[in-house]
């Protein structure tokens, strides 16, 4: 099935230590990448991708659709910041990462999958590795997403190749401010923990309902005036004993 798109509106305040000046943006991304933006300062839509420049353009004339859209302020920015920089100053949020495997068709190869979340402050480095090394192969991402508790998130894929790489050879490396000097490295384990057991309870179950069927299939084909040791349960309608 087709991967699903993601619309997401990021409103930001970038505050110059130099000037004091205030950088109010409001923007419009698809799948992690911007479409369009709004400069507060120069009040103004921009944007770099060919497919939306119309829409840049219609906004501009549009001088009613500012507020329509609710457009971040430079006021707005000194009030939301006034009240929340001492939060701001001191939060650090780790990252976790989880590695997913993607297998491959006739038409491309498998991917490994990078899922890195709850991370903050926004800046992050995510790689594959191989055998120590920056692992060969396109490693292909969507940008760095807002998630709804102000932290962040994004995902790395890289493909497996057809020569048959194994996918435990290859190891998700995250760095991030949170994390200090270390590094998170997550690889792909095909069976998750706590699923060790799964398949023999499963083919337990599996014999136990063949060995029910076949003691049944016996107790039927008896011959009804023959003795033994298997003995029928008497049914009555509306009860089960």
């Amino acid at each position: 099935p087709a991967e699903p798109y993601y619309m997401q509106v990021l409103k930001t305040c970038e505050l110059d230590d130099d000037t004091d000046a205030v950088r109010a943006v409001t923007r419009y991304s698809l799948n992690g990448e911007d479409v369009v933006w709004y400069d507060a300062e120069q009040n103004r839509w921009f944007t770099v991708h060919p497919a939306a420049s119309h829409v840049a353009e219609l906004w501009n004339r549009e001088a009613k659709t500012f507020g329509e859209l609710k457009v971040h302020t430079e006021q707005h920015c000194r009030f939301v910041m006034k009240i929340t920089e001492a939060f701001i100053t001191e939060k650090t949020a780790q990252p976790t990462a989880r590695v997913a495997l993607v297998p491959g068709t006739q038409a491309r190869p498998g991917r490994l999958v990078c899922h890195v979340t709850g991370f903050y402050p926004r800046d992050i480095e995510v790689t594959w590795e191989r055998g120590g090394q920056v692992a060969q192969g396109e490693q292909l991402t969507r940008g760095i997403r807002p998630n709804g508790d102000t932290t962040f998130q994004i995902q790395v894929s890289i493909e497996l190749g057809k020569e048959g790489t194994g996918p435990p050879e290859h190891v998700c490396v995250v760095r991030h401010s949170s994390l200090g000097n270390t590094t998170l490295r997550v690889s792909w384990d095909s069976q998750p923990p706590g699923l060790a057991g799964v398949p023999w309870i499963v083919a337990g179950c599996i014999l136990a309902v063949l060995g029910v069927g076949a003691l049944g299939l016996l107790l039927w084909k008896r011959p009804a005036g023959q003795k033994g040791p298997y003995h029928l349960a008497q049914m009555q309608p509306g009860t089960l004993n």
